[in-house]
């Protein structure tokens, strides 16, 4: 503490509180175009003894009173403001810098870069994890309430084969236990299924399909997510179709996703349709999944996989709102062993 004081060096300034201003500063700096003495000389500046240089005002980012001495009260509250507007000033300056930064580190090429990454690690990974599904289909009536509703359980395996110029994915659902059903079960229901794989979306087999745009960001539990937005190029491959009366048409859809800058993860996509398809009679459909992190036991290691999808489509005379509930992931694995056995 000795130390310290002997380091320093007390300016007085007439009707403030003196300001310790260290030595080392002193000899640094001039006087800034503000500064301004009150002469106590009775013959004036001529003859007063030399004096140290003071700070200029830009030592009122670190101190705790403005150094300045001023002659007048509108003086002092001229400094204040230019003391303000310089504070002002540099806060703007670090935060276009980091605005710059963000820009340059999460550009759409990068968040696209990494969440293809993202997805193609995943779907490597599907075809080792198999869940418990739970599928809730749902006719309404014109008047909005259920006309008929079922609940299946099934343990589901994703099946993926892959080639050099497609992808095939197929869903192998073993139903457990019986189907809960509920009135008039006899009606005609929706089948949906491939749902929990929508992020093919973003996997470059895809890409070219696609046409992409950052949105805003927005916070989810503390994490910030970048919005991506996505329409269908028309023309191109599709990686969805509706299958009616043994063909397939080929889906065209446009939505958002909600990605993880950083990582690539997907924490959340909904879509609707492009275009319509109301000459086969489909009017619109829609879909919403929403991914929740799964920690393998064992496996240490963390994904993202599908949690709930809900569907909704609605034809020229029916409506259908399908959910799929996804739970209890876990790996499974095949061993097999051959034995050769010399001829007799």
């Amino acid at each position: 503490m000795c130390e310290k004081i002997r380091n320093m060096e007390e300016t007085p300034c007439e009707g403030t509180r003196p300001t310790m201003i260290p030595k080392a500063l002193q000899t640094c700096c001039r006087p800034g175009p503000l500064t301004r003495r009150i002469s106590s000389h009775p013959q004036g500046d001529a003859q007063r003894a030399p004096s140290k240089p003071i700070l200029s005002p830009l030592q009122g980012f670190w101190a705790e009173e403005q150094p300045v001495l001023f002659k007048t009260p509108e003086d002092s509250k001229n400094a204040t403001w230019f003391h303000r507007m310089g504070i002002l000033c540099f806060v703007l300056l670090i935060f276009s810098l980091q605005l710059k930064v963000f820009a340059s580190e999460f550009s759409l090429d990068t968040v696209l870069d990494r969440t293809g990454k993202r997805v193609g690690q995943l779907l490597d990974r599907f075809s080792e994890v198999t869940c418990t599904e739970v599928v809730s289909q749902t006719k309404l009536a014109p008047n909005g309430k259920v006309a008929s509703q079922t609940k299946v359980t099934f343990d589901t395996l994703i099946i993926l084969q892959m080639t050099d110029d497609d992808i095939s994915i197929e869903e192998s659902r073993l139903e457990q236990g019986k189907p809960v059903k509920g009135k008039n079960t006899e009606k005609s229901l929706l089948v949906t299924n491939g749902f929990s794989v929508f992020l093919m979306v973003f996997h470059p087999s895809f890409r070219s399909s696609f046409e992409y745009e950052l949105g805003d960001t927005i916070d989810l539990g503390g994490q910030r997510m970048q919005i991506v937005h996505f329409q269908q190029v028309r023309g191109k491959r599709s990686p969805s179709a509706l299958q009616l009366r043994g063909r397939d048409y080929p889906l065209e859809w446009q939505g958002e996703a909600w990605v993880d800058p950083r990582t690539g993860t997907v924490a959340r996509m909904t879509a609707t349709l492009k275009t319509s398809l109301e000459d086969v009679g489909l009017k619109s459909l829609s879909s919403e999944v929403v991914y929740q992190p799964v920690t393998f036991v064992g496996a240490g290691e963390t994904q993202w996989l599908p949690s709930v999808a809900m569907i909704e489509a609605v034809s020229l005379r029916q409506h259908w709102k399908n959910t799929h509930q996804f739970s209890n992931y876990r790996l499974f694995s095949v061993n097999t062993s051959t034995k050769t056995e010399d001829p007799q």
